[in-house]
């Protein structure tokens, strides 16, 4: 199973790397997509996106019913494997570290799977727990959002899991992960043609499996994040039906607990080409959608929460973060306020006088 060579070309020189800093790059292996990123990280924690790449092998299919990875899927992983080791290298990246997270996690055959990474990419592939997932995923939204005086909720939705982090004034109480991804689920319970019968089953049984975690007298109105590809959709999806540009600017969109429950009830209405031409909804998600909004539903209905936030950051900007040994603390409040303002500003095509 050997990748197509890709030629090196000098990128560097066009992206000259910082004065202060570091350049780093992280790839994070999931369920249902691989996606890089090469930032430029200063010692204060700024984040200065270099390059991005995504591929969708989707690793996580079929999983349950043969607990292996299948041989199409992993082939699609190590040709996009290949590509974003080899943009890393061209940017400049002083590191790069790869995560592999739910699928690989659980494969049968996942170190086959990791041997052919590091015989084919050189890459050398780390396999996190759920609760790593889930710490950092908080660590990336402290360093966005002020979380310093309230309890917050970080939650991630991959294809193949669910990861709660639970935090006080800053500090984590609890990291918790759920068998509970939109692909997983999609296989599970709702097959290429969701029905609303099957729907109930699926929030009855997410809604069985966070109960323990999540006392509502702890958690009622807490400050409720979510990271990861459902909730990027969500945001899009939000922004688009009220006419407004995002240009793929996400980060701080707010949206009700009414909206998520109105798109789930339309969504769960349509058909998978009806849903593939939404606006702001990725094509390639149009079939895990559903299971995802079902989740992220039932999170917000348990703590009672009037609206969640959306993080155009996760897991690879944790990382990025850990491995420049930037010294994990809340995001300033006026600076995330600034943030989100001037995110909302650009969406607006708002011009300064």
């Amino acid at each position: 199973m050997t990748a197509p060579r890709v030629r090196v070309l000098d990128l560097a020189s066009k992206f000259p790397r910082p004065a202060e800093g570091i350049r780093l790059a992280a790839i994070d292996i999931g369920s249902n997509s691989i996606r890089q990123i090469v930032a430029d990280v200063s010692a204060d924690g700024t984040i200065r996106i270099i390059d991005e790449m995504k591929a969708a092998p989707r690793l996580g299919a079929g999983l349950a019913r043969t607990g292996r990875l299948s041989g199409a899927s992993m082939r699609h992983a190590l040709e996009a494997l290949q590509r974003m080791a080899t943009l890393a290298r061209q940017l400049g990246a002083a590191r790069l570290h790869a995560v592999a997270t739910s699928a690989v996690r659980e494969a049968e055959n996942r170190r086959d799977f990791l041997d052919l990474v590091r015989e084919e990419t050189g890459l050398r592939v780390k396999l996190l727990t759920g609760e790593d997932e889930a710490r950092l995923s908080f660590r990336s939204a402290l360093a966005h959002f002020d979380l310093a005086v309230r309890r917050a909720v970080v939650m991630d939705i991959g294809g193949g899991s669910l990861e709660l982090a639970l935090s006080a004034d800053g500090v984590v109480e609890r990291l918790e992960s759920f068998p509970f991804g939109a692909l997983r689920l999609t296989e599970d319970f709702l097959g290429e043609r969701p029905k609303r019968r099957r729907l109930r089953k699926l929030r009855a049984a997410v809604r069985d499996g966070i109960r323990r975690v999540l006392p509502v007298r702890d958690w009622r109105g807490a400050l409720l994040i979510g990271s990861g590809g459902t909730f990027t959709n969500l945001g899009a999806m939000h922004l688009a039906a009220r006419g407004l540009p995002f240009d793929g600017r996400v980060h701080g969109t707010q949206v009700t607990r009414e909206e998520v429950e109105h798109l789930l009830d339309m969504l769960v209405a349509s058909s998978r080409q009806e849903r593939a031409a939404i606006p702001g909804l990725n094509p390639g998600r149009a079939d895990i959608i559903v299971a995802g909004l079902a989740v992220a539903a039932e999170v917000m209905a348990r703590i009672e929460a009037r609206e969640l936030t959306v993080s155009g950051y996760g897991i690879r900007e944790g990382i990025l973060l850990e491995s420049a040994r930037v010294t994990a603390a809340p995001a300033d409040p006026g600076e995330a306020r600034e943030r989100s303002v001037r995110h909302f500003a650009e969406r607006c095509r708002y011009e300064q006088p």
